[in-house]
């Protein structure tokens, strides 16, 4: 029998993030944010403007505004409702800087900039579930 020993290294944000992330405008209006995420199946969006990231809207923030009709969310847009984005990860930042940093900010996900700031991805909490569940986690031993 032959054992091959594979290198291992740590898993990082490219890893695991969805790239293209999806973006809207923050000048659009909450139901056109709402009706992409239906078509996309996701419940996190990056406010862009450009190519750089303005912040966040999740699934939550824009089902709570439901209650006020179609017609007001077509008159409110998604700045109203964005979490700013005071944190961004490189591609290259390990996963477990990535979880922490949620962590620590409360946050369902994190877009990935590129070093010169322009979106590439986004890591949800979804994201990092599932990279546990496929390779599991190493506890270090104080």
């Amino acid at each position: 029998m032959t054992v091959l020993a594979g290198s291992v290294r740590p898993a990082v944000a490219r890893d695991v993030m969805s790239a293209p992330a999806v973006s809207v405008e923050a000048s659009a209006s909450i139901w056109t944010a709402w009706s992409l995420m239906m078509q996309t199946g996701l419940r996190h969006l990056v406010v862009a403007v450009g190519d750089g990231c303005v912040g966040v809207v999740d699934d939550r923030a824009i089902f709570a505004e439901w209650p006020m009709g179609p017609l007001a969310m077509r008159r409110s847009r998604v700045r109203e409702l964005l979490t700013p984005c005071t944190t961004c990860v490189l591609p290259s930042t390990d996963l477990r800087t990535v979880a922490r940093t949620m962590a620590a900010g409360n946050f369902d996900a994190v877009p990935v900039v590129d070093d010169g700031g322009r979106l590439v991805g986004i890591v949800t909490a979804g994201d990092v579930v599932r990279a546990v569940a496929a390779s599991g986690i190493e506890l270090e031993e104080s």
